[in-house]
């Protein structure tokens, strides 16, 4: 089973459209009404099943239950494809404290948080987990700072948790950048 967040919209979406041809799928966001629209694709594109549910990897308790749940419904979960994210421009001085907060909970601690209740992929030695960044990692943009910052600081716990298993062999840890 593959389990996409942020998949009710762009590359979350593409990503669910596409590994649903290879099997059933879990896709999690915020926006349930376009997540059952995507959770219908899935289906027509051959998933045998599709377990939705709602997601704000933002919040600590969403992201597990998101795993969890998705988990229990296809007894193994093989690939996490951890994409859900937001972004906010304008100037630095501009921006809201509740945008700052939203952004650090989401494209960070929310990238944190989900894959950590996958013990199952380290129980059976299997499974990959996919982090998805961006460009703006490599070079920030005005107009765009905390968002940088976030893209930034997102890539680091993955190669870190990469080196943690790199010796454990099986589950495989992977940090993309879309252009």
């Amino acid at each position: 089973m593959v389990v996409v967040t942020g998949a009710s919209s762009g590359i979350g979406r593409r990503r669910a459209g596409v590994r649903a041809q290879r099997g059933a799928a879990g896709v999690g966001a915020r926006r349930l009404d376009r997540l059952n629209a995507v959770a219908q694709m899935c289906l027509a594109k051959g998933s045998p099943d599709v377990s939705v549910r709602r997601l704000d990897v933002g919040q600590r308790a969403d992201a597990r239950a998101f795993v969890a749940g998705c988990g229990e419904d296809h007894d193994r979960i093989d690939v996490l494809v951890n994409n859900a994210g937001v972004g906010w421009m304008g100037r630095l001085h501009e921006m809201p404290e509740d945008k700052v907060e939203e952004l650090v909970a989401t494209n960070l601690r929310g990238v944190i948080a989900t894959p950590r209740p996958h013990c199952r992929m380290l129980e059976r030695r299997s499974g990959v987990i996919i982090n998805v960044s961006s460009l703006r990692r490599f070079r920030a943009a005005p107009y765009s700072a905390v968002y940088s910052a976030t893209k930034h600081a997102d890539r680091r716990p993955f190669h870190a948790l990469r080196g943690e298993l790199s010796g454990d062999g099986g589950v495989k840890v992977c940090v993309v950048y879309p252009a």
